[in-house]
């Protein structure tokens, strides 16, 4: 008898773990989506882990920030400030909850890749915003943009 429960509880923990550990924003994007790759963001238990005491040492800061001066040198001035707002961007965007969906790859057109990224932003939704539509007028009439919504998010 003990066996039989055993297995039930076994077969039970099976099917109830991927739930328990869904992927982040999963229930946000598209069931036809052919790729899906989430991240859960900066929390305290990634804090904790060694990467990220190790992304918290001045060192890393001090990394990151040559980097960036080496990117800014290679850029045209032109592009400088594009740059800067994307970058702005990336630094808020790593510590939030981010999902990345590919929705169809067509290889005979151009634009041929159909993708979809959320981003729960929380509070640097605003920062985040103004970064994102002084980056977007910068390309002019060189980019169109259209809103959609997926699922519940527009």
């Amino acid at each position: 008898m003990k066996t039989k429960i055993s297995a039930a509880v076994l077969c039970l923990c099976v099917l109830v773990a991927p739930a328990v550990g869904a992927p982040p924003l999963a229930d946000r994007m598209p069931a036809e989506a052919l790729v899906y790759v989430g991240w859960a963001g900066r929390s305290l238990t990634f804090d904790g882990s060694k990467l990220g005491q190790l992304i918290s040492e001045p060192t890393v800061a001090e990394t990151f920030a040559a980097l960036k001066t080496g990117i800014e040198k290679k850029i045209p001035e032109k592009n400088r400030e594009s740059f800067e707002h994307a970058w702005a961007m990336a630094a808020m965007a790593w510590q939030h909850t981010i999902a990345i969906a590919v929705l169809d790859i067509r290889p005979q057109l151009a634009p041929n890749i159909d993708a979809v990224l959320l981003i729960d932003l929380g509070q640097n939704r605003e920062g985040f915003e103004r970064h994102l539509d002084t980056l977007i007028q910068s390309f002019g009439d060189d980019l169109e943009t259209i809103d959609v919504t997926v699922g519940t998010v527009t």
